[in-house]
């Protein structure tokens, strides 16, 4: 752990205990400890049974073990239970991080169709991070090397974006992006902004969203922060150029595959989900429950470690800054 500050507490939701994120967490444990506290919101008896199973030492550290999960798992299954747990882990966490017990959060992978077969009738993290925190300005973040992005949209049918864009929601994603680069260590953020349409619509020849819609946006957010942000840029391009590193630090997406596929193209299974715009802090591994490997022992901790440390270096940016960008 680090010695030259008091070590944060992070908790670290297990995921759905029938996907590979309880195997994750015994793997990373060596490294996360290096790095912070952890507290672990799940069963003990789940880490036993993938540490039996695939010859993990299961670790002695702090659990908030609510008995969300009092069963064995069913690794791969697709279970109500299982789905409805890993949800409860996920309340759980970020309800000790408002009250301030702990630092901040982790989170391994759900299934969405298990949390709403299990009752819980969310698109994923980031809804529930919103709805528990109180905010609806929040936004995905995901990094993986050069490559980073922040999404206007998330997870919604590609058909409902167009009527989804307006310029405060495009707006809101810009300032979660430069704040994102600021906690992140990057002091004088390089900002893109994606197009929607091909070619940013060629004046207007495929689409009007870009004249009416994106371009109003990052006017009146550069005239209003004094910022000077580039776009909107065509998607095909701007990430040959920021993988090259030397123009762009962050690029807002307009949907989820606009940002997702460069992210996990450079850097698939080590990668880091970020929520930002929330009052507490919270990342995430880039992956799935990847049901169809749960439970082989071939499932990569490197993602984990990774949103281990971007959490760590974003509460230390906001100890440092009382606790704002």
């Amino acid at each position: 752990m680090p010695q030259s500050a008091t070590p944060c507490r992070l908790a670290f939701t297990l995921g759905d205990p029938n996907g590979v994120g309880p195997e994750v967490f015994l793997k990373a444990f060596s490294e996360i400890t290096k790095l912070c506290c952890p507290v672990v919101i799940g069963e003990r008896g789940t880490l036993e049974y993938y540490g039996q199973k695939l010859g993990l030492t299961v670790p002695d550290c702090e659990y908030m073990d609510k008995g969300y999960y009092g069963r064995e798992p069913q690794p791969g299954k697709l279970s109500a239970a299982a789905g409805a747990a890993s949800a409860r882990y996920v309340i759980c966490a970020i309800e000790e991080a408002m009250l301030g017990a702990v630092d901040g959060m982790v989170t391994l992978p759900i299934n969405k169709e298990a949390i709403n077969l299990g009752g819980y009738h969310y698109a994923g993290h980031t809804e529930m991070l919103g709805e528990y925190t109180g905010v609806t300005s929040q936004s995905m973040m995901l990094v993986a090397g050069n490559i980073r992005v922040v999404l206007v949209t998330t997870h919604v049918a590609l058909e409902s974006v167009p009527a989804l864009l307006n310029r405060p929601r495009i707006m809101q994603a810009m300032e979660n992006a430069y704040r994102g680069m600021i906690e992140i260590g990057i002091a004088l953020p390089r900002v893109a902004v994606c197009a929607l349409n091909p070619h940013a619509s060629d004046g207007g020849v495929f689409g009007s969203q870009e004249e009416q819609i994106i371009l109003p946006a990052i006017r009146e957010y550069d005239s209003t922060h004094g910022t000077s942000t580039a776009g909107p840029l065509p998607a095909d391009s701007l990430f040959a150029r920021m993988a090259a590193g030397n123009e762009f630090d962050v690029a807002v997406c307009m949907y989820h595959d606009q940002g997702m596929i460069p992210v996990k193209m450079a850097g698939f299974g080590g990668g880091v989900n970020i929520t930002m715009g929330l009052p507490i802090v919270r990342t995430s591994v880039d992956h799935g429950t990847a049901f169809g490997i749960a439970g082989k022992g071939q499932a990569s901790s490197t993602s984990l470690v990774e949103a281990t440390r971007c959490a760590v270096r974003i509460l230390e940016h906001r100890r440092s800054y009382g606790g704002k960008a």
